[in-house]
Parts: C-alpha cells; structure tokens; sequence
C-alpha cells in the first residue's frame, strides 16, 4: 500500500516537523522524545528539515525509523522558517507543529494538543517551553531565561488575547491555513537573523479573525549548556538580534519611509539602560547591570541594522501574510 494512501487511513493528525543545523546530538534528543509520545505512532509524522546538508543526518533518522514515521529533507538555504515552509510541503497531517532541533518533547505533548483541538478547534496555538540546563547556571542568569525560548502562561487551556502570540519552538497551526497565508516570512538574510515570524503568524491569525488557543500542558524543553548560554555575551548577542528584529519591523511596515518611530523607542531604551546601570552600580545588584547591558545590546542592534545592513535585505509588503483571506468556510471546505 503507498504510504500517503496508508496514513489517510490512518487519520494523520500531526505533522511534526524540526528544522535542524549542525545539532547531531540534539537532534536525537528530540526524535528520542518523539518516539516516547504517549499518542498512537501512526496519528502523527515527523519532517526533519536539514539546513545545512553539508553534515548529514540520515544516520540519526536510520535508527527511528522503525520507531515513528519519518521524512527527510535537505534546504540549503539557511533560516529556521525557509525551513519549516519547506518541511510544510511535503506534510501530510491536518495539523503542523513546530518543534527546535533542541526541544525535547514531553510524553504527552502531542496528547495534549490532540485533547484540546477535539475541544477548541483552534487554527493556531502553542504551549509552554521550560529551560533544561546540562548543569545548573548562576542564579543572575535564570530571570532571563525567556530570552533562550521560556514562555509559560499558566497550566491551563484558553484563548490568549489579541496581539498575545506564542514561541515557534512550541507552535501548533492548521496546515491549510499555514499554506493559504504563504508560510513563514522569511528569517534571516545571510548571517542576519531577521526572526518575528513565529509572531507573525500569530498576528496573521487575529487579522483573519482567528485567536490563539494556549495550552499549558503541552510542554517542552528547551536545552541549555551553560558554557556557551549561562554569559552575557550571549545574552548580549540575544538582544542584539532583537534590535535587529525590531528595525526590521520597522522598515518593513508603518516607519518604512519615516526615522521618527525610532526616536521614542530609542529614548525609552537609553533611559532604560542608565537606569538600570546606576541601580546596579548603586545597589550591587548584578541583574540589573546585566538588564543595563542588555538594554544597550538592543539600542545598538537596532541602530546597526536600520542604518546600515538594511539596504541590503528586502522589506516585502507582506504580501501573502497580510493580504490573503482566509475564512472559516476556506477552512471547513479544506
């Protein structure tokens, strides 16, 4: 029997799909945790997107292929989202979720979403992602775990409100409205991390009148190591692509022809970081020196994109995210 003809039989519910770079043993770590799901194997698939081919992982997908089903697919275009849109195409389930190559699934992560879609019915929805360290950081570094990924809204199941959106390293969405709104913009530009597309979807969602469904219980976590993550220079080059991120938001739409909407939130950031320096100096309070640095981290990504890398990335007009409509009868007839 041909295997799509098979898992339409099957009900295929999830299409799981991971876009993976140069992370061999994390990667394992997250198909370990898939082949440990609580749901029935042949209710959901795995895509695992490869986005730099020049290092295999054909080798690791061998020895889970007997475990849970699995697609292969290599995009060398690097950026987690050309990836996802990639793996989006060859899915088979009614549903995608996005998981990080360095996710790790809980048991009963695909269980939980299931519960909730035969409950809400949502078009797009998310769940928590807690940090799990290889060894314990220092105490300054945990209130700034979200940077790495943490959300967390609370163990229950409800509609978060508009302009709320959830992580893309824990994201369920409708697979024919994911392909109808045109997928994920695009992330990065050579080496620059451009991001908001997991927000964007988000957005996209309200704008088609769609809200985003939270659900606490479907869990994950996001590993950590702290010799590499537990340093403020990375948390430093975190802020600095959210910088980057914003002036991109910026240049792309309502400040497109303007330098004014930079003003205010430049201000609001400078003020930020001297107080939060002298608060530190002052007080011995070494979050608030590292908030200080952050803040900084940020201003000057911002700066450093909107006056001189933009030239050389596009800004389109969001063409297939904000311009298609997408009713709820499109997705009933899907």
């Amino acid at each position: 029997m041909p295997v799509n003809t098979m898992r339409q039989e099957l009900g295929l519910l999830f299409s799981v799909i991971i876009p993976t770079y140069r992370r061999r043993d994390a990667l394992r770590n997250s198909l370990q945790s898939l082949s440990t799901q609580t749901l029935d194997r042949r209710c959901f698939e795995v895509v695992v997107v490869n986005n730099f081919p020049e290092i295999g992982v054909n080798d690791i997908i061998n020895e889970y292929s007997s475990l849970i089903n699995i697609i292969s697919l290599d995009e060398p275009k690097v950026g987690a989202h050309q990836a996802r849109n990639l793996g989006s195409k060859f899915a088979n389930g009614r549903y995608l979720v996005f998981l990080d190559d360095d996710c790790e699934a809980h048991p009963s992560l695909l269980e939980r979403y299931r519960s909730a879609i035969e409950l809400y019915r949502p078009v797009i929805a998310g769940g928590s992602i807690d940090i799990k360290w290889d060894n314990a950081p220092p105490s300054w570094v945990r209130p700034f775990e979200f940077l790495m990924g943490k959300i967390d809204f609370g163990k229950a199941c409800f509609w978060l409100r508009e302009g709320q959106s959830v992580c893309g390293g824990n994201l369920l969405i409708r697979r024919d409205f994911f392909n109808k709104i045109g997928g994920m913009e695009p992330d990065q530009v050579g080496k620059i991390i451009l991001g908001s597309g997991d927000v964007a979807l988000s957005l996209s969602a309200n704008r088609h009148g769609h809200k985003v469904l939270w659900v606490g219980d479907a869990k994950v976590w996001h590993h950590q190591r702290r010799c590499v993550n537990a340093r403020l220079r990375d948390l430093m080059r975190r802020e600095f692509n959210n910088g980057i991120m914003t002036a991109y938001e910026f240049k792309k739409k309502v400040h497109r022809s303007s330098k004014l909407g930079l003003v205010p939130l430049s201000i609001r950031l400078l003020v930020t970081s001297i107080n939060q320096f002298f608060r530190g100096a002052l007080g011995f309070n070494k979050c608030a020196l590292v908030s200080s640095c952050l803040a900084l981290s940020t201003l000057i990504g911002l700066h450093w994109f909107y006056f001189y890398k933009s030239r050389i990335v596009p800004y389109p007009e969001l063409s297939s995210l904000n311009s298609a409509t997408v009713t709820k009868s499109d997705l009933t007839a899907s």
